[in-house]
């Protein structure tokens, strides 16, 4: 069959053929053809900098949170002391007025 008459589809199924062919193969690195020296190779990008402030922010939040629940606790806990109520597991069970 010419080329002209070929089915697009099947061009494309050809060049998909190949391509699931070739990916469990090592890329060949070619050089370039300018002549000169390869390109350095890029950098990634600076992630250990943003990772470790987000564990330090997040550390900070839960330190906080801590800090914050224990003066609530505390304040709850000598309110309760200067009004002499005496509390269970279920709450308070009466106040001396009673």
């Amino acid at each position: 069959m010419p080329p002209e008459q070929d089915d697009p589809r099947d061009r494309q199924i050809e060049a998909l053929r190949r391509y699931v062919a070739e990916l469990g193969r090592p890329r060949e690195r070619s050089a370039p053809e300018t002549g000169g020296e390869p390109a350095p190779p890029q950098r990634p990008p600076a992630t250990v900098p943003w990772l470790l402030l987000t564990v330090l922010l997040v550390a900070i939040a839960l330190v906080g949170g801590i800090l914050i629940g224990q003066a609530r606790a505390n304040v709850r806990q000598a309110s309760t002391e200067e009004r002499g109520v005496t509390t269970t597991l279920g709450g308070t069970v009466s106040t001396p007025e009673c």
